[in-house]
């Protein structure tokens, strides 16, 4: 049921965990490099972690009720959840847990420099994950508990209709950065590209985010 304790916890644990997509896979994926040394780093092991938390959520959502949107009652059918789970969000869902860093790891440990090359095309699948910001927006309208929590804040509709576009403008400024990065990163030789031209091939991340 939408209103149950345990829903409402994990509502706001993927809440969370979107954030984190929004925030740091960007940047993982265009400015850090693949690890090729066999050895599964501690950030690795939390991006399977939040891989596989998102697997359940595909099947929890096929367990979970939703309001009518012409009664407003809850649907409990079974076969009426998974049809409408099916026929909606599913294949973002689904698009967003596949495996893509385990092939880009098979990839990038070949021996072949330009099939190590191609391999950092994968890197641009794994932005499909971001499309679970689309989901992050249907958790934020749904939830009753962050509804309470929002109305508790005594913010002025105005105000929240302000930030959400605020929010919004910051996320496509830092995906398209993160992006312009990745593009240069594609070339032939990145010294002839702007990353080149400005002297930050080997900077740290934050000079080159910055």
């Amino acid at each position: 049921m939408p209103d149950d304790p345990i829903k409402r916890f994990w509502n706001i644990l993927m809440i969370f965990l979107l954030f984190y997509v929004a925030s740091w896979v960007p940047v993982s994926i265009c400015f850090l490099d693949s690890n090729n040394t066999g050895v599964i780093t501690p950030a690795e092991v939390f991006d399977y972690i939040v891989d596989i938390l998102f697997f359940i959520d595909i099947i929890i959502n096929f367990l979970s009720s939703y309001e009518d949107p012409v009664t407003g009652l809850p649907i409990i059918s079974i076969k009426k959840i998974a049809k409408n789970y099916l026929t909606g969000w599913f294949i973002l869902d689904f698009l967003a847990v596949l495996p893509v860093g385990l092939v880009e790891k098979a990839f990038a440990g070949g021996e072949n420099l330009k099939l190590a090359r191609l391999a950092r095309l994968p890197r641009l699948y794994r932005l499909i994950r971001i499309l679970r910001m689309v989901k992050m927006l249907r958790v934020f309208r749904k939830s009753s508990q962050l509804k309470e929590w929002i109305n508790s804040l005594n913010i002025e509709v105005g105000m929240i209709r302000m930030l959400k576009v605020l929010s919004f403008q910051l996320f496509m400024v830092h995906l398209m950065a993160c992006i312009w990065y990745l593009f240069a990163t594609l070339e032939e030789n990145i010294f002839n590209t702007w990353v080149g031209s400005r002297d930050i091939v080997d900077a740290t991340l934050g000079v080159r985010y910055f």
